[in-house]
């Protein structure tokens, strides 16, 4: 078995250039294609989002409203979305920890992910010196204060 070298360089990424270092033309033309991916992006999650909200909104059919009442008489089961809410739960009580998890989250909201910048398992701190530079694209020089 062959012993890896671990370093903080990805095979990958070796032969990338930064846009720092490209032309002003190369910089625009990669910024416009982020640009149009992330736009697409936008309009692709929102389509989704409004497909989902239709469904959910959709008239629950009469026999799962019926074998839901049996388990949970007090329910008002309207729509789809009150049918997975009770399903989740029922699913819950049966012991699926992920669908408790996942009630006990939207009831409460998801607790809070401490991550710290003091450091790892050997106490060094993660990130020990920034430094940020502005570059004035026109002139292609280092923008001064």
């Amino acid at each position: 078995m062959e012993n890896k070298v671990e370093t903080n360089e990805h095979q990958g990424t070796k032969n990338l250039i930064p846009v720092t270092e490209r032309t002003k033309e190369e910089a625009k033309k990669i910024s416009k294609k982020g640009g149009e991916a992330s736009g697409e992006a936008r309009r692709r999650k929102k389509k989704i989002k409004e497909v989902i909200s239709a469904l959910f909104a959709t008239k629950a059919p009469e026999k799962q409203k019926e074998k839901l009442k049996e388990i949970f008489p007090d329910s008002d089961i309207e729509t789809i979305e009150d049918l997975l809410n009770l399903a989740m739960v029922k699913n819950a009580i049966k012991g699926n920890v992920q669908a408790y998890n996942s009630l006990y989250d939207r009831l409460e909201g998801r607790p809070r992910q401490n991550i710290g910048l003091d450091g790892g398992e050997d106490g060094k701190p993660i990130v020990s010196e920034v430094n940020v530079s502005f570059k004035d694209y026109e002139d292609d020089k280092p923008v001064s204060e």
